[in-house]
C-alpha cells in the first residue's frame, strides 16, 4: 500500500475491515470478560448458600429430624457446586488473558476492567419532544439505516439478488 494511494483502493479497504474486526475482537473480549467474572461472582455466592443449607442440614440429620439422604444430597449438591466455581474461575482466567493478548505484548491476565456491563439507556418518554429525541445518538444511527438513501441500496442489493434466482 503506497501512501499516496487512495482512500477507496482496495488496500485501503482491507485495512480498514482488518481494524474494525480488531476493533470488534477487543470489544467482544472485553465483555466477555467482563461476564466471565461476574459468573464467578455468582458462582461463589451460591457455593455460600449451599454451604449454609448443607451445614443445616447435616445438623439436622446428625440429631434425627432429617434423614441421611438428605444430608448425602445437600453436600453433593456442594461439592457440584464448587467444581463449578473452579470451572468458572479459569474461564475467567482464559478470558483474561486473551483478553491481555489483544491489548498488550505480555498476557499475565492482569488486566482491570469493568464490575458490570455499562446499563442500556432506557427508552423515552411519552410526549418527549422530537428535538430530544433526534439528539440521541442511538436514535440518529438508527435513523441512518433506514434512511432513503440506504434503503435504496438495500431494496436494489435485494433486486440483485432476485435477479440472480
Amino acid at each position: 500500500m503506497t501512501p499516496h494511494a487512495p482512500i477507496s483502493s482496495p488496500a485501503w479497504k482491507n485495512l480498514r475491515a482488518v481494524r474494525q474486526s480488531i476493533a470488534e475482537q477487543v470489544a467482544r473480549s472485553y465483555f466477555g470478560l467482563i461476564e466471565a467474572r461476574r459468573k464467578v461472582a455468582v458462582s461463589a455466592e451460591r457455593v455460600a448458600a449451599l454451604a449454609e443449607i448443607a451445614q443445616q442440614v447435616g445438623n439436622r440429620a446428625d440429631i434425627g429430624i432429617a434423614p441421611p439422604g438428605d444430608k448425602v444430597l445437600a453436600f453433593a449438591n456442594l461439592d457440584q457446586a464448587r467444581a463449578g466455581l473452579a470451572q468458572r474461575g479459569e474461564a475467567a482466567e482464559r478470558a483474561a488473558r486473551s483478553f491481555d493478548a489483544l491489548i498488550r505484548a505480555w498476557p499475565d491476565g492482569a488486566v482491570a476492567v469493568a464490575e458490570a456491563l455499562p446499563q442500556v439507556p432506557p427508552p423515552p418518554p411519552a410526549g418527549l419532544p422530537a428535538g430530544l429525541l433526534a439528539r440521541r445518538p442511538d436514535l440518529r444511527a438508527a435513523g441512518l439505516t433506514c434512511s432513503p438513501p440506504a434503503f435504496a441500496k438495500r431494496r436494489q442489493n435485494a433486486r440483485c439478488c432476485l435477479r440472480s434466482i
